[in-house]
């Protein structure tokens, strides 16, 4: 299920988009879970378990927003800043799954900071043309344009300040539904 809602304040543009899924499989898998070892004075000590379990399931919520700032430039270059709160790891922002033990995990975000441009050059090129009369006359340059390129690129990439991963990302995992 996705939700997205493009809202307008003024010349500030502010997108939000929500997806929620839900899948379970029947297919037997192996997790591979930590569990404390207190045989031993060592409290950063744990023991690898595996478990086989019949089936396994999971909902995932994913979260994006972020406002356009105003047009900067607006005859030439149109600039448009933005700003966006994403993710720190790749995936969901919030997981339910068998690792969790039916509890919803969420991960942290972050700010993503943006620049857009779309500039609108135009270049005249006149064309070389003949005179009609002899073939010796002289080259002139007709009044008309013969092209208008408009060069168009469409996005910049801009900086995102880096953090540490959850520590609940051992609940992320890619998936394969059967």
């Amino acid at each position: 299920m996705n939700l997205d809602t493009p809202f307008r304040f003024g010349s500030f543009n502010w997108r939000n988009a929500l997806s929620l899924s839900d899948g379970t499989s029947t297919v037997p898998d192996t997790i591979t879970v930590k569990i404390p070892n207190d045989a031993t004075p060592d409290p950063a000590d744990s023991i690898l378990v595996v478990r086989t379990v019949a089936g396994t399931y999971e909902s995932a919520l994913q979260w994006d927003t972020g406002i356009n700032l105003p047009l900067l430039f607006r005859s030439s270059w149109k600039v448009t800043p933005s700003v966006g709160i994403t993710n720190v790891t790749s995936g969901a922002f919030a997981v339910r799954n068998e690792r969790t033990d039916g509890q919803w995990v969420l991960q942290g975000k972050r700010a993503a900071f943006g620049v857009s441009a779309a500039p609108t050059f135009f270049a005249f090129f006149r064309a070389l043309v003949r005179s009609r009369g002899s073939a010796t006359a002289s080259p002139r340059f007709s009044p008309m344009p013969s092209r208008r390129p408009r060069p168009s690129p469409r996005s910049m990439p801009g900086p995102s300040p880096g953090r540490g991963a959850a520590s609940s990302s051992r609940a992320i995992r890619p998936r394969r539904w059967a």
